[in-house]
């Protein structure tokens, strides 16, 4: 069996933009499930300090990718179906192109007003000089997904759901206040990255099963008040899984 040129060119791709993300003091974690249309999520490190501030990465790579230039910048094409998913997705979207020749990464942020409606597909610009290295860094910290501040929810309820298989978490929070869609999203992906590493258990014998380990599954659900909190009728339910887990180990439900 021999390897497709196109996959291979594809894996350069995403290792170019490990090492270009990894310099600049992101944690790059690629996407190995189904491609669905982000490659890796990256996150922002402080120190030592994960920061939970976020964002989705597109990679392409090859030729094809920077053939096509208007002015200072190189044109990416894409179909509806992906600009749609990329507008909506929970953390900003980038794509990345990768030019193998020279390292380097070129990046843009694909929202409404850089996705360019070409009738059925859109053109984005990827402007040559908005390359991934720490001349970028302020641009990107600009438009990563926010931090909440802890007082603005409150964690009302904390559950150890654990079996045999997987050490799993559910976590109620309730809202102080209005947010938006963006800011609930946070909410959910603070709860889920600072809840996954709580030492929580509901007995010793599950203590001794899980012992000093990370949970593998969490459920977050978020109610705009504690009314809705007591009719149990959250506005939004997280569900996160441990890309590892095996998949007879997984929750479908809760």
């Amino acid at each position: 069996m021999r390897a497709q040129q196109t996959d291979r060119i594809a894996r350069q791709g995403v290792a170019l933009a490990m090492r270009a993300f990894e310099a600049m003091g992101f944690a790059f974690r690629e996407q190995h499930e189904s491609d669905y249309g982000i490659d890796a999520h990256v996150e922002l490190i402080e120190g030592d300090r994960p920061t939970g501030r976020l964002l989705g990465v597109q990679v392409k790579a090859g030729p094809s990718y920077l053939s096509e230039q208007t002015g200072n910048n190189y044109v990416f094409r894409a179909n509806a179906k992906h600009v749609d998913y990329w507008i909506n997705h929970a953390l900003p979207a980038l794509v990345c192109l990768a030019d193998l020749d020279h390292d380097v990464v070129y990046w843009q942020l694909i929202d409404s007003d850089t996705a360019e409606s070409t009738g059925a597909n859109y053109r984005v610009m990827v402007p040559k000089d908005q390359v991934i290295d720490d001349q970028s860094l302020p641009a990107l910290r600009d438009i990563l997904t926010m931090v909440v501040p802890q007082d603005r929810y409150t964690l009302s309820k904390t559950n150890d759901v654990s079996h045999g298989t997987a050490k799993r978490y559910s976590f109620k929070a309730v809202l102080n206040g209005t947010f938006s869609k963006a800011d609930i999203a946070s909410i959910v992906r603070q709860i889920t990255t600072e809840g996954a590493g709580r030492r929580y258990y509901r007995s010793h014998l599950v203590k001794r099963r899980w012992g000093d380990s990370d949970a593998q599954v969490v459920w977050t659900f978020i109610y705009p008040s504690m009314d809705d909190h007591a009719n149990n009728n959250p506005v939004c339910r997280g569900l996160w899984i441990n890309p590892s887990l095996p998949q007879d180990a997984r929750a479908c439900s809760h």
